[in-house]
């Protein structure tokens, strides 16, 4: 089985979205995850290669970070993360994680966030301490049907 050829799942989300999950979820951060830092690394016929640029973490912190960097307003990559934020607040409103004060504080963070509030942070998660977490991604949610994708629902006390 994939999970266990390594020893460690490599994730990158925005700096916000760790803030908010700090502040409000009771730090049960919800990631995507992968079993290689960079696809592009590995030879042509490993069976990690497949895994696309919009699930490779060191695309998206490449891309996070240039995009900062040049300082754009626009950027896709930023809108998909504010997207994403909205869509996990309104699931822990509708949890009963939040209330409705919260999720109005929250939103109103995600529009008024500043650029920088969306600089990238790199996780590297133990392998050993995330068994029985893991979820692989279905074929049919996957960016390729070929890629192997994880996610964690609950990173609370992997990450600090």
């Amino acid at each position: 089985m994939e999970q266990e050829d390594n020893l460690i799942f490599y994730s990158v989300n925005s700096y916000l979205a760790h803030f908010i999950n700090a502040c409000f979820y009771k730090e049960e951060h919800f990631v995507w995850c992968s079993p290689v830092f960079d696809p592009d690394s590995l030879d042509q016929y490993h069976k990690w290669k497949r895994i696309p640029v919009s699930s490779s973490p060191y695309y998206i912190y490449k891309m996070l970070c240039e995009e900062i960097e040049t300082g754009d307003n626009h950027s896709d990559k930023i809108q998909k993360n504010k997207l994403g934020l909205l869509k996990g607040a309104a699931e822990k409103l509708a949890a009963g994680v939040i209330d409705q004060d919260d999720f109005a504080r929250i939103s109103k963070m995600i529009e008024l966030a500043n650029i920088h509030d969306f600089r990238p942070l790199i996780f590297l998660i133990p392998a050993e301490k995330v068994k029985g977490k893991l979820e692989r991604i279905p074929v049919d949610k996957a960016a390729n049907p070929l890629s192997i994708e994880y996610k964690i629902c609950d990173l609370n006390g992997i990450i600090s």
